[in-house]
């Protein structure tokens, strides 16, 4: 729900939809997801390991923005964006520093 929140605001409803509160919701669950997961390791292991922690986070979440980013850079090339995808935006969106790029 937190997400319909802020793609619904930023459709052009952002005065009727509170796209802020979306976003606090969600960073509210994420945080809360990730001291579950820290804490069920500590309770299992007696550590916490971050390294292995921030692997799993990446071997979960990296397939998807990738293929998500291909799918842009492949619609944009059959034109089903009003402004192409450039190369720089697609590296720093690939590279993870899109909001200095942009």
């Amino acid at each position: 729900m937190s997400i319909v929140l802020v793609v619904v605001a930023h459709l052009g409803l952002g005065d009727l939809v509170p796209g802020g509160f979306g976003v606090t919701v969600f960073f509210f669950l994420s945080g809360f997801l990730i001291c579950t997961l820290l804490r069920r390791e500590f309770e299992m292991t007696g550590t916490i390991s971050l390294k292995k922690f921030y692997l799993r986070r990446a071997l979960r979440i990296f397939p998807c923005m990738y293929t998500v980013l291909a799918g842009g850079v492949i619609f944009s090339l059959a034109g089903g964006f009003d402004d192409p995808v450039t190369l720089g935006g697609t590296l720093a969106l690939g590279l993870h520093v899109a909001n200095y790029h942009y």
